[in-house]
């Protein structure tokens, strides 16, 4: 279904998820898991640099960070790009680093597409 597409960017897929999903109307919903502000991204040109894109963003988004997250540090990365992004958002924080248990990011996730794009019909 054309119709309901999502963008699923983990760790560094956040960071270009930023690009394709401002640029790509497609997308009904964005979910970004260990996405923050890099401060190497700071330096770039803001034509090239990925966090200029997230005002941008359309589509109802979901951010989903660790509270403990050894790459994408909560207070100085995560907060701040969620403050970037536009309503309709959402953050999720659980108790833990980069990556989730995959039994939380499994539920969250499908709950939030269920939420943005409908429940899956079986048929």
């Amino acid at each position: 279904d054309a119709s309901r597409i999502a963008l699923y960017g983990p760790s560094a897929g956040a960071r270009i998820g930023l690009v394709l999903a401002a640029v790509e109307d497609r997308y009904r919903s964005v979910l970004l898991m260990g996405g923050g502000v890099v401060k190497s991204e700071l330096q770039t040109i803001p034509e090239a640099n990925q966090i200029e894109f997230a005002p941008h963003i359309r589509a109802p988004k979901l951010m989903l960070n660790g509270r403990y997250d050894e790459d994408t540090h909560l207070l100085t990365q995560a907060e701040p790009l969620y403050k970037l992004l536009r309503e309709p958002k959402r953050l999720v924080l659980y108790e833990g680093g980069h990556i989730p248990p995959i039994e939380f990011l499994v539920t969250v996730m499908n709950g939030w597409l269920d939420e943005t794009l409908g429940p899956v019909k079986h048929e």
